[in-house]
């Protein structure tokens, strides 16, 4: 018996009736999920079976930003200032700029009569891993968070870690709070809010080389991360388009 040829039109498809309609579903529905902005979008395009059938992560939300605000004390021995900043400090800021960058964190510190004031904001899991790489580290001790709370977006978004010196700004504060030297263990929720304030609104300190400029470290933004990866999905969805259209003239 002479077999017949299978093309776009006879064959296994032309003997199964239902076999090309279910295919032009199938393509229309992945086109729709590929047009789609966001997965709210591709829930309300894809059939109700659909959904429950195929395991569908949703993007994480833009809440999931936190922001800590600590401080401690440091345990090395404080040395003339070189172009403005500690060089003990200048090397925690190097070291900071470079790995915040990598993690997507931003925030400002401030340093001063031998304790830390540190703001770091950024997603939720890597700023408590950053803090708990922070509670073993011997350059200082006696960590408290003075300050924790969720965030829809960050306030220091263009540095990895800005170093601001607050000398004029910082004994206002002190002579309003009653207090000789910068001791932020005593500073209630207005001083911290202050601080912060101030943090935003100064002018970050470079010194030389020591601390390389925000523009050697950019910083990745979670929106962006979050972007590229729906960005990819949305690829990954095409080609399997690709690949459905091909079998369909296949067979």
């Amino acid at each position: 018996m002479k077999r017949t040829p299978r093309g776009p039109n006879k064959g296994y498809a032309a003997d199964r009736g239902s076999s090309p309609r279910l295919v032009d579903r199938i393509r229309e529905s992945l086109l729709r999920v590929c047009a789609a902005r966001s997965p709210a979008d591709v829930t309300e395009t894809l059939p109700r079976r659909a959904i429950h059938s195929v395991a569908y992560r949703k993007e994480e939300p833009v809440s999931d930003l936190v922001q800590i605000v600590y401080v401690s004390r440091s345990t090395f021995t404080c040395m003339p200032a070189e172009r403005g900043i500690e060089p003990s400090v200048a090397r925690i800021l190097t070291q900071s700029r470079n790995n915040n960058a990598k993690r997507g964190l931003v925030g400002a510190l401030y340093f001063g009569d031998g304790n830390f004031f540190q703001c770091l904001e950024g997603e939720t899991v890597e700023v408590d891993r950053l803090y708990a790489t922070l509670l073993k580290d011997p350059r200082h001790t006696d960590l408290k968070v003075l300050k924790r709370r969720a965030i829809e977006r960050t306030s220091f978004a263009s540095w990895s870690m800005k170093y601001v010196p607050l000398d004029a700004p910082m004994k206002a504060l002190l002579r309003e709070r009653g207090l000789q030297a910068f001791d932020p263990y005593n500073f209630d929720d207005g001083a911290v809010a202050k601080v912060l304030e101030m943090l935003g609104a100064g002018r970050n300190l470079a010194a030389g080389n020591a601390i390389p400029q925000e523009a050697a470290a950019p910083h990745i933004a979670p929106q962006a991360l979050r972007t590229a990866r729906w960005a990819l999905a949305a690829a990954m969805i095409a080609l399997l388009i690709a690949i459905v259209t091909a079998v369909s003239v296949w067979f």
